[in-house]
């Protein structure tokens, strides 16, 4: 799966006021440094503009980036003059400055959106002054433009004001530890089932994955031992959860886990995905973290038995 992309600028001059520009992109494995290394260089001289992530990926399961794959991107960017553009729309609910920041990483450009509106819509970007002034009208005409006919939404921008003080830096820490607290449940299920072997439990206790253009997509352990993912997982970040099956028939238990959660009371996105919310309890954790043990226990022998 792509997800690290890079644009390139066969230019030197000004960039032009319109921002839609058929830019051209080069996809690389998350994770995978020795083949995003080997992509790296055989790009042409000069070629790179900027390097684009999702340090914990959404939508693709709540797959966080090792820190060791984001220094590498972010000491390329600074080696080749690139800028480095980071997805924070989800993430930065994780810290109180966003996720890279408590890795101690900073990007030069990172989108916002989602929960800095207070419920309302709303997007944003924000990063380095210089960049940034680019987008200023008042201090250069031929700057970038940033038209929108939602730009600047007084409803939005109020909402957002009162969730920035709803959500101060004592709510990140203790919303991000009842995640914590719902994946060690999970995690501690997984194990009594059997579905987590003993072998590999330093890694599994905190799933990271390697991805490849190469080969399937294997757990990581901290070296190139080739380990298959578990048939059932639990990878976050935070309160970025999600619970994931894998194989051929991983879609088809997708299904039927979301039904059964939804008997149980419980609404997730029919991927496994659970982003908490702020009203959560412990105890409603605690609820979570039982109803995946009464699914999995229910069908433990059909899950350890597919292909």
């Amino acid at each position: 799966m792509g997800i690290c992309k890079w644009s390139h600028s066969k230019t030197s001059t000004a960039p032009p006021l319109n921002m839609n520009l058929p830019h051209d992109f080069v996809v690389a494995p998350f994770n995978n440094l020795k083949e995003t290394k080997a992509i790296v260089e055989r790009l042409p001289k000069d070629s790179l503009a900027a390097i684009m992530i999702e340090p914990v990926q959404g939508s693709s399961g709540c797959r966080p980036a090792l820190p060791e794959f984001l220094i590498y991107l972010r000491e390329t960017t600074e080696r080749l003059g690139a800028l480095f553009i980071v997805d924070e729309v989800m993430t930065s609910r994780l810290g109180p400055s966003g996720y890279m920041e408590t890795l101690g990483l900073k990007a030069d450009l990172m989108s916002l959106g989602k929960w800095i509106g207070g419920g309302m819509s709303i997007g944003a970007f924000g990063g380095r002054r210089d960049i940034m002034e680019m987008f200023d009208p008042a201090r250069s005409t031929k700057g970038l433009m940033h038209a929108g006919t939602f730009n600047n939404n007084v409803f939005s921008m109020s909402a957002g004001v009162v969730a920035l003080d709803i959500y101060n830096e004592q709510k990140v820490m203790e919303f991000n530890a009842r995640g914590d607290r719902m994946k060690f449940g999970i995690t501690r299920v997984l194990f009594e089932t059997g579905l987590y072997s003993q072998e590999h439990a330093e890694y599994l206790k905190d799933i990271r994955e390697i991805d490849s253009f190469e080969e399937d997509v294997r757990l990581y352990t901290g070296n190139d031992e080739n380990v298959h993912l578990p048939k059932v997982l639990i990878s976050s970040r935070g309160t970025m959860l999600n619970l994931r099956f894998t194989g051929p028939d991983a879609g088809s238990w997708h299904n039927i886990y979301y039904h059964f959660m939804l008997r149980k009371g419980i609404y997730l996105a029919s991927r496994g995905y659970t982003p908490m919310n702020l009203e959560i309890s412990d105890e409603d954790v605690d609820m979570f973290v039982s109803s995946v043990k009464e699914f999995l226990t229910i069908h433990l022998n059909e899950l350890k038995s597919k292909g």
